[in-house]
């Protein structure tokens, strides 16, 4: 039973946090790419120096790759912000009946009728009716 209620337990907090990561997911999978990207460069640079025997900027790769996964993390954090921002100027959209927007004489009218049955009737002007 505590197996049961533990399980339920952490799908809930699962749930819960997906809820809460889900806006930002395409932010993330960017960032992390990124990253990944990042790091695929640097071995493929340490690779090419254990090879060549140039360790002169060896250090400054570190220092770079650092730098540039720092930077990610910067602009994921801008980019979730301003999005957050921008989720919560939205506001919901209320229809108002009091707006015109042209189609009131069409709403009070029972039947409408096409332009073949105006024809038939003789009332070919089509605000006539």
């Amino acid at each position: 039973m505590f197996k049961t209620l533990k399980s339920l337990g952490q799908t809930l907090l699962l749930i819960k946090f997906y809820n809460f990561i889900k806006p930002s997911l395409p932010g993330l999978g960017i960032l992390f790419l990124a990253i990944v990207l990042i790091l695929y460069a640097h071995s493929e640079y340490i690779s090419w120096v254990e090879i060549s025997g140039r360790k002169i900027f060896l250090g400054y790769s570190y220092l770079l790759k650092n730098i540039l996964i720092i930077i990610s993390i910067i602009a994921f954090y801008i980019y979730a912000r301003r999005q957050k921002k921008i989720s919560q100027k939205v506001e919901k959209i209320t229809p108002e009946e009091e707006k015109y927007d042209g189609y009131d004489d069409l709403r009070k009218k029972e039947k409408l009728k096409t332009e073949y049955e105006r024809i038939l009737e003789g009332t070919d002007e089509k605000d006539n009716e």
